[in-house]
């Protein structure tokens, strides 16, 4: 249904036949396929070939009516089949598209020439924001005259800059209460000469995570050994909680910004959410004992197993990772069971190494 509903949004002249060919291979790399699709049974050069045209059809058409910008978040994270379709679109492509690709310089260290050399590549090094850049920040987030001086000026010297800090720097105080959200927007509570901040970015996201009841901190841990994306029905088998209890926990995650609802779901019907920003999950993460990630990794591959089934393309990397984590923290714990989940792993990486070459 849903590469029926794609084939019909590609408003275009060409053959029915080559419309829904384009629309399988955009929905095959959203993890979407049907039964009838060709592209499981093609070798992996033919599956990139597929995906690389596909991809560079439907930018071009869309551009024929204007400029096209596409936002790619966290491309730091992204495997090299993507890096390389990202520079085959940007070479090959007819139209104005405009990809917007913020790194972390991370990405440098695992493909140093990406995109480098190109003569439709540029790149930009952010620096921190300015001062008078990070007051006017601050005065978008909340009304200057909402907060006393010092602790306005508390705010701007522990950021440095850093616009992600702030921002988290300002929900850790509407999360303890010293700052509070009224019908002028964002109040200081206390006309008190200070408040405590934390060092670091990672240190007042943690500060945030202590601040949640129990069950929605146990939530937010588990969701972060699942990944950046995760989903409702994944936390309640992990958890054995039922899907309302689940449902207001994630609710309420929503409301204090740490995490976002999608819109859509790469598994079917499953209600699918998002952390807001990386480092949020990587900090939730950490607050688990080895013992506790590599369990819950070890239940993450049988909820995809139990959800998607052994055959499903798309989630073989997925159901591959959570085991081989599993894995190395059951091994360095002596678990018995770790041999068998070490069988497990090597033979789903083999599976994913399968589709890959």
């Amino acid at each position: 249904a849903k590469v029926a509903k794609l084939t019909r949004s590609l408003k275009h002249d060409a053959e029915p036949d080559d419309l829904h060919r384009v629309a399988e291979a955009l929905a095959y790399t959203a993890g979407i396929s049907t039964e009838e699709s060709a592209l499981p049974e093609m070798s992996p050069r033919q599956i990139r070939v597929e995906i690389r045209n596909a991809w560079r059809w439907f930018f071009s058409i869309s551009a024929q009516d204007g400029l096209v910008a596409v936002l790619i978040e966290d491309i730091h994270w992204a495997d090299p089949a993507l890096l390389d379709l990202l520079e085959d679109l940007a070479d090959r492509l007819e139209g104005s598209v405009l990809f917007l690709c913020p790194a972390r310089p991370q990405l440098t260290d695992t493909r140093s020439g990406w995109g480098g050399g190109r003569k439709n590549f540029s790149s930009i090094l952010l620096d921190p924001l300015t001062s008078d850049e990070s007051v006017a920040l601050l005065g978008h987030l909340m009304a200057q005259d909402a907060l006393p001086g010092t602790i306005r000026a508390q705010i701007l010297q522990r950021a440095e800059g850093n616009p992600f800090f702030m921002e988290e720097i300002i929900r850790n105080l509407m999360d303890e209460g010293s700052i509070a959200r009224t019908g002028d927007g964002l109040q200081a509570i206390s006309e008190g000469a200070s408040v405590q901040i934390p060092d670091t970015v990672h240190a007042v996201i943690s500060a945030r995570i202590d601040l949640l009841d129990p069950d929605q901190k146990r939530a937010l841990q588990c969701a972060a050994v699942i990944g950046r994306s995760f989903w409702s029905g994944s936390l309640a088998f992990l958890l054995g909680w039922d899907e309302s209890r689940v449902n207001d926990v994630l609710d309420a995650l929503e409301q204090r910004d740490l995490v976002l609802a999608r819109l859509d779901s790469g598994l079917g019907e499953r209600r699918e959410y998002r952390f807001r920003h990386v480092l949020i999950r990587d900090v939730a993460y950490e607050t688990l004992s080895r013992r506790d990630r590599s369990s819950i990794h070890r239940w993450v591959a049988e909820w995809l197993t139990r959800s998607t089934g052994q055959g499903r393309v798309d989630v073989v990397g997925l159901r591959a990772h959570h085991l081989t984590n599993a894995y190395d923290g059951m091994a360095a714990q002596g678990d018995t069971e770790a041999g068998q989940v070490r069988c497990d792993a090597l033979a789903t990486l083999l599976e994913a190494v399968s589709y890959t070459h």
